[in-house]
């Protein structure tokens, strides 16, 4: 059996807001980051602004 393609990928960024919601689809695995563009901007404007 040959191993599916996405089992092999350590990070998945979504990069378009409107498919965001895609990530809760994306098989779990231990070491996987999912990053999305509106969890990203909104973890880089707490950085900048101490919140």
């Amino acid at each position: 059996m040959t191993t599916p393609r996405i089992a092999l990928i350590h990070t998945m960024p979504i990069g378009q807001f409107s498919m965001a919601r895609a990530a809760t689809g994306i098989p779990a695995k231990p070491g996987r980051k999912v990053l999305t563009s509106p969890q990203t901007a909104v973890t880089r404007l707490k950085q900048m602004f101490g919140a």
